[in-house]
């Protein structure tokens, strides 16, 4: 018997279904199939020459991202020039992290499509965590300012919480959330030496709290 597939998608105001997200997908999954078998030069060979992921930008620029993600290792706060005026925090090295399920990862998740997806769209940037988790990065007064999105992973029945810590301090916090909703954040880093990203359980238990940062972003 056939097996329906289901994809991400959104509709506009006027009723309108945008499958950008679906075509993605599709388009990746060569390419998610070879990082699935440790095949990176396989990986690299399909985004290269694919003619599906060729014709699709976002689905280049996810595959750039995981690329980069699994062959580039993280800046050192130290290695990040002065001149530099915005970087991915997924970019640069943590001091720790942690999460309640699977590595901590940037740009990816750990599960065979490899897609962060939230919102009914594929994002090409951001952080993977699973309730309990932190990420704590030393940022020593460095940036002035943390943008970015926070979000439940399509396809993930759980209720989770996510707060922003500088110094020791919580600056920023949702409430319990569940998937379909994006959050943005601001956040004034002017003078903080510590950050941590918290990510809590809804209260409900921890299955499936697959809470995704999306596109976090320092600014000098």
């Amino acid at each position: 018997s056939s097996v329906p597939l289901r994809f991400p998608y959104v509709v506009d105001a006027s009723g309108k279904a945008d499958i950008a997200s679906a075509s993605t997908t599709l388009a990746l999954a060569p390419f998610a199939a070879a990082i699935a078998r440790n095949d990176i030069s396989a990986a690299k060979n399909l985004l290269a020459k694919e003619p599906e992921l060729q014709a699709i930008p976002l689905a280049r620029e996810v595959a750039n991202s995981i690329l980069t993600s699994l062959t580039t290792p993280a800046l050192a706060l130290t290695a990040i020039p002065a001149t530099t005026t915005t970087f991915p925090l997924g970019n640069l090295q943590s001091a720790s992290a942690r999460t309640g399920y699977g590595p901590a990862t940037r740009d990816f998740v750990p599960d065979p499509s490899l897609l962060l997806a939230a919102g009914g769209k594929i994002h090409p940037h951001g952080l993977y965590a699973h309730a309990p988790a932190e990420h704590v990065w030393i940022v020593d007064g460095q940036w002035k300012e943390l943008t970015g999105s926070a979000a439940v992973a399509d396809g993930h029945e759980g209720s989770v919480a996510f707060s922003i810590v500088c110094d020791g301090k919580t600056v920023w916090s949702t409430k319990t959330t569940r998937q379909g909703q994006l959050i943005p954040f601001k956040i004034n880093l002017t003078g903080v030496k510590e950050l941590r990203l918290l990510t809590h359980d809804g209260g409900d238990g921890t299955g499936s709290d697959w809470w995704l940062s999306l596109a976090p972003l320092l600014t000098r």
